[in-house]
Parts: structure tokens; C-alpha cells; sequence
């Protein structure tokens, strides 16, 4: 017995030691399989990622462009000069490999002279790439637009399609401005809001500007938003962001925004936004446009004007029976019978129905003291003149609203939020202009 109970202890020792190797043993493989994958892994930047330049016909410009390797080991690099073009109206760009051949200068892919490598760039390290741009004599005044797209094997050998994949390659944008005969042209092509009712102060402004021009524009401005009364709720910078967002001749791009306010019934009503965009080399060209939207709280604004509504048909039966008062007190006081009609009415007999009223409240008030307590005289007073106690606290409550209105509306105080959308268009690229 103590035989088979030493056996079965040595069996599962032996057991929980094979496992404890086989646990050490995975750790330390999936640890070596992770650092592989870390070592394989490429990371390249490149900086600046965007030329702008003005360049006279015949010029030579000189520059470099600097690629970094985030990985951990050593790779091999090639450079590719394109041409690219814009891609929708999101502001993304398509590249386009250059024809075999060339076509004699004309495009100004060509224009770039640079050695296409490889180039060694060591780990966690970068090297520089020193290139040349030549402008023809002849070239065209405007924009012309090309880029070096820098990877482990150059770009035109992969693919033989006409449109270059970025997917495994950084890019460097060339907007070469040649100088001449240059037309900076441009308009907002639309400028409008997704709906035209809301029911909170929110809304998505979409703005359209399109380049009608031949060199790359890059329009800046602001949406201001302003509500009824003519008081600010918001105001949102277009194209701020440095560099980027230019516009190619011939195209279009698009921004949009989602714009937040304060969710108060009060600041309900019609609302006006205002564009105003400045482009050209100098920024001294404008354009503007405007569009208009309602913000009204549909539940809660059914329901005040079902209040208002109810209190104003009170308050005009209040007036006709006033009237009828006044009317009959007229009559009583010429002595005219009752199917003959009163055509002029006195100063005295409008004063009468109110005096008669103040008369009759103070002499009930006085009975109802002797009666009872303060209580009960309050209570039968306001029982008694029900209807009088009504439209006076109605006018109070309209008196409210209507200041309240006004004043949240002409308040400089208030809270928006601005947020920023991807435009209308055919998708984000991996690169922006």
C-alpha cells in the first residue's frame, strides 16, 4: 500500500515538472517570437513632408530631405519621384508614376534630380537625401506638383498599374509655385448646414472652396454664428492647421464642422452663419457667403405655445367681459333701454367697471374679516375673483418669459463646442495636401 502511494506522489512530481519546463519554455519562445517581430519591424518618417516654393522659369533650387528609421536594425531605401494630383474633395492626393520614357520635362516629376539609392539609413538613426529641382526655361507659369515617395524597394516597381499604393511608403510633397503669368481664382462653390430645422442649438457646416485659378491656393478664414439677435454663438477657424489644406487647380475641398451650443429653451429661434475666407500668395482676396437655420425645441416649444395660447384666450375673454361691463354701466347711466346699442363710450363709464371692482374687494375683504381667519379670507377672495387673480398672474408669467427670452438671447455668454469633420469626399488618405 505505502508502495503504490510513493509511486503516484513521484508520478505527478514529475508531471508538475514537466509542466513548469514547458510553462518557462513558452514564455521564453513567445518572448524571443515578440522581440523578432519588434527587431522586423520598419518605422520610417521623413521631414519636412511638404515643399512650397517659388521658383522663376529657368531656376535651380537645392534642398534635402531627411528619412528616419524608428526601427531596430539597418535597411535599405529608395527614393521615387511622381506626380500626383487631388483625390476628391477631402484634401487626400493621388500619386501617379511617371511615364517610361518622360515626357521631355514637361510634367515636374522630371524636374527632380535625385539619386534613387538605396541608401542605408542605420537603426533608430536617419540619413539625409540631397536632391536638385531644374525648372525649363519654358515652363508654364502656375502650380505643378510632384512628390518623392521614399520606401524599401522604389515605388514605380511596385505595381504596374497608373496609380501608385502608398500603404507601405512615406511621401514628400513638392507645390512648386513658377512664376509668370500666375491667375490666383477661387470661390465658395457651397456653403450650408445638414438640416435647416434643429431642435437644440447644434449644427454641421460643410464649406466647399473650389480653385478656379492655375496654382495651388490655401484659404483660411472663419464660420461665425450669430442668433436672432444679432449676439455671437460661435466661432469656428477654417484651415488653421499650418501648411496643409491647399487646393489644387481645377479641384475642390471641402470642411466640415460640427458646432454645439447651449441646449437652453431660451435661445431658440432663427439662426445666421457667415463664411468669410481669404486666399492668394497674400491672403488679400475674399470670399463670403451666408446661410440661415432654425433652432426650436420642438416638445418644448409646442407646450409654451399651447400655454400661450390658452393664457391669450383667457385674456381676451377677460377683455370681452370688461367690455360688456363697460357697455352696460354706459347704459345704465343714460338711461337707455337694453336692445338699443351704445355708440360712443365716456372716459367714466371704461374707470366704472374697475372702481365698482375695488369697491366690491374691499367691502367683501371686510365682511369676510369679520367671518374668519386670514386664511379663509385669502382663499374666498381668490375664489371670488378667480378669474381676475388668473390674468394678472398670466400677464406676470408672459411678463417673465418674454424678459427671460430677451435677455438669454442678448447675453454674451455663451458655451459652444467645435468639432471637426472629415469633409464630404472619397475616403481619408494616408496623405493630406
Amino acid at each position: 500500500m505505502n508502495r503504490k502511494t510513493n509511486n503516484t506522489s513521484g508520478k505527478k512530481k514529475i508531471i508538475l515538472l514537466a509542466f513548469g519546463v514547458f510553462f518557462i519554455f513558452s514564455i521564453s519562445f513567445f518572448e524571443i517570437y515578440a522581440q523578432n517581430n519588434d527587431d522586423n519591424k520598419i518605422s520610417l518618417a521623413v521631414t519636412p513632408p511638404l515643399f512650397q516654393v517659388s521658383i522663376e522659369p529657368g531656376g535651380r533650387w537645392v534642398s534635402s530631405v531627411k528619412v528616419v528609421n524608428g526601427g531596430k536594425r539597418e535597411i535599405e531605401i529608395y527614393a521615387t519621384p511622381v506626380n500626383f494630383e487631388a483625390r476628391g474633395e477631402d484634401g487626400s492626393a493621388r500619386f501617379i508614376p511617371m511615364v517610361e520614357g518622360g515626357t521631355g520635362g514637361v510634367i515636374s516629376a522630371e524636374w527632380i534630380n535625385i539619386s534613387r539609392g538605396p541608401y542605408k539609413v542605420p537603426a533608430e538613426g536617419g540619413v539625409d537625401i540631397p536632391f536638385t529641382v531644374s525648372v525649363p526655361d519654358d515652363a508654364t507659369p502656375g502650380g505643378h506638383y510632384s512628390a518623392l515617395l521614399v520606401g524599401i524597394e522604389p515605388a514605380d516597381e511596385q505595381t504596374q498599374e497608373s496609380v501608385v499604393r502608398v500603404s507601405s511608403l512615406v511621401s514628400v510633397l513638392f507645390l512648386l509655385r513658377v512664376e509668370g503669368d500666375v491667375v490666383e481664382s477661387g470661390h465658395i462653390r457651397e456653403f450650408g448646414t445638414d438640416s435647416r430645422w434643429y431642435d437644440k442649438p447644434e449644427a454641421r457646416f460643410v464649406v466647399t472652396f473650389e480653385n478656379t485659378g492655375n496654382v495651388h491656393l490655401q484659404p483660411r478664414g472663419v464660420i461665425e454664428i450669430y442668433n436672432m439677435w444679432g449676439n455671437q454663438r460661435g466661432v469656428i477657424p477654417v484651415n488653421t492647421r499650418g501648411q496643409f489644406g491647399n487646393v489644387l487647380p481645377n479641384s475642390s475641398r471641402s470642411f466640415a464642422f460640427r458646432w454645439e451650443g447651449d441646449g437652453s429653451l431660451f435661445e431658440a429661434g432663427k439662426y445666421t452663419a457667415n463664411v468669410t475666407l481669404a486666399y492668394g500668395a497674400d491672403g488679400s482676396r475674399y470670399v463670403s457667403e451666408t446661410v440661415g437655420f432654425w433652432v426650436l425645441p420642438i416638445v418644448p416649444f409646442l407646450i409654451v405655445l399651447g400655454v400661450i395660447l390658452f393664457l391669450t384666450l383667457i385674456f381676451v375673454g377677460f377683455i370681452r367681459f370688461y367690455v360688456k361691463r363697460v357697455l352696460a354701466y354706459e347704459k345704465k347711466r343714460l338711461g337707455i333701454e337694453k336692445e338699443r346699442s351704445v355708440r360712443t363710450i365716456s372716459i367714466e363709464s371704461l374707470k366704472a367697471p374697475i372702481r365698482d371692482s375695488v369697491i366690491d374687494m374691499k367691502k367683501g375683504l371686510k365682511e369676510e374679516k369679520e367671518k374668519g381667519g386670514p386664511k379663509e379670507v385669502l382663499w374666498k377672495m381668490i375664489s371670488r375673483y378667480r378669474l381676475l387673480v388668473f390674468v394678472f398672474f398670466a400677464v406676470i408669467f408672459l411678463g417673465l418669459c418674454i424678459y427671460f427670452f430677451i435677455s438669454v438671447g442678448t447675453s454674451s455668454n455663451f458655451n459652444f463646442k467645435i468639432f471637426e469633420e472629415n469633409p464630404v469626399g472619397e475616403g481619408q488618405s494616408e496623405v493630406s495636401i
